[in-house]
């Protein structure tokens, strides 16, 4: 499964919406639905923490969950990308 399939299935299985399961990855819903839509596809190393995190697993439990290759970033934010974590 890609990361996108691993969190829709998450949320599906909890009954969440993408705006409650952002809250509880302390993200934007935008960047949520960026990865789930498969436009991130190289997601900040602390966005994977805090999506782990609100799924009540560690990083490399979820890294277990994700087929092959995956690549994620190790990019601080940009001013915009904190700004809209912030809503």
């Amino acid at each position: 499964m890609t990361l996108a399939e691993v969190v829709k299935q998450y949320r599906t299985e909890h009954d969440m919406s993408q705006r409650t399961f952002a809250k509880l990855a302390k993200m934007s819903n935008t960047s949520l639905k960026n990865i789930e839509d498969g436009i991130t596809t190289a997601p900040r190393v602390d966005s994977l923490i805090n999506i782990a995190s609100a799924m009540g697993i560690t990083v490399s439990e979820l890294f277990d969950h994700i087929d092959g290759s995956f690549l994620f970033s190790l990019k601080e934010p940009t001013k915009e990308e904190k700004e809209d974590e912030l809503l």
